[in-house]
C-alpha cells in the first residue's frame, strides 16, 4: 500500500505487507515516528473499517474506530460536514506500558474513497 497523505501537513501512514500473517505500521508525522510490527489475523475489518468510511465521505457523527485484534494498531475516524477526514493514527506495540505514537492525518474526499481497494489489495495477499 502506497502511504497515506494528510492533506494539510507532511503527515503520513503506510502499512505494508511484512510476512505471514503480520503488517508493518508506520507513521511519520511533524511529530512522531513510530513503527511496529502488527498480528494482522482477522484483518479484513480494516477493509470493511475504511469502505464505510468512503461510503459516508460527505460526513458522520462522531468517531468510528478500529483496532488490530491485539490493539497495538487503532484508527479513529471523524468527518467534517465538508468532506475532510481526520484519521487519528496510535500505535502501541505493548498495551500495558512502553512507548506509544500517535498522530494524525487529514484527508480531502477524493483520497477517502481510494482507500479500501488500498487496504484491500494489502489484506488479500
Amino acid at each position: 500500500m502506497r502511504a497515506i497523505r494528510s492533506c494539510n501537513s507532511d503527515a503520513t501512514f503506510t502499512l505494508e505487507y511484512e510476512r505471514d500473517d503480520y503488517w508493518r505500521a508506520r507513521l511519520e508525522g511533524p511529530d512522531v515516528t513510530a513503527e511496529h510490527s502488527v498480528y494482522a489475523y482477522m484483518g479484513e475489518g480494516i477493509v470493511d473499517f475504511f469502505k464505510s468510511l468512503a461510503r459516508d465521505w460527505r460526513g458522520w457523527d462522531g468517531v468510528r474506530s478500529w483496532s488490530s485484534l491485539e490493539g497495538d494498531l487503532s484508527i479513529d475516524a471523524s468527518c467534517d460536514r465538508l468532506g475532510h477526514t481526520t484519521l487519528v493514527i496510535q500505535i502501541t506495540p505493548d498495551p500495558v506500558g512502553g512507548w506509544s505514537g500517535r498522530g494524525s492525518l487529514v484527508l480531502d474526499a477524493a483520497d477517502l474513497v481510494r482507500l479500501p481497494e488500498q487496504v484491500a489489495a494489502l489484506v488479500q495477499r
